[in-house]
């Protein structure tokens, strides 16, 4: 959003470059997960993907901040009630209404339920498929 903000003549090409960039690393990394799954074993891919996060969170850490802060009032606070402007909002008032506590937990366990298929399909297609958890990586590159 900030270099597409920053250049909007060709937001269409710096999105569509983001999507290619995203679906070469599905294309790419279910593949090779499989493999690292059959050489060294299904933890050996919780391994990379940890090495992977923490070298995203080395690069991101470089990255210099693009967005200008806008001066707040010290005096500013949210309420829930709606009548007044929402400029920040403390996730302790958020959570004590229910229904953005039951948003939430739809949400972790959305997250969850992902996280554990991705996690169990190769493993799983590695005992069905031909081609092992390498061919589990593939079909999910596939599809």
């Amino acid at each position: 959003a900030d270099l597409t903000s920053k250049v909007p003549e060709i937001r269409g090409r710096i999105l569509a470059s983001q999507n290619i960039v995203l679906s070469l690393g599905i294309a790419i990394g279910a593949p090779a997960g499989g493999l690292v799954v059959e050489r060294y074993g299904p933890r050996a891919s919780f391994l990379c993907v940890t090495a992977a996060a923490l070298s995203s969170l080395v690069l991101y850490s470089f990255l210099p901040e693009t967005v200008q802060q806008q001066p707040q009032p010290a005096t500013t606070t949210t309420t829930l009630s709606g009548t007044e402007p929402q400029t920040k909002v403390r996730w302790g008032e958020l959570l004590q209404e229910s229904k953005w506590r039951g948003l939430s937990l739809f949400e972790i366990g959305a997250k969850f339920g992902y996280a554990a298929k991705i996690a169990s399909v190769p493993l799983l297609a590695a005992a069905v498929l031909p081609g092992g958890a390498a061919g589990g990586g593939f079909l999910l590159s596939a599809g």
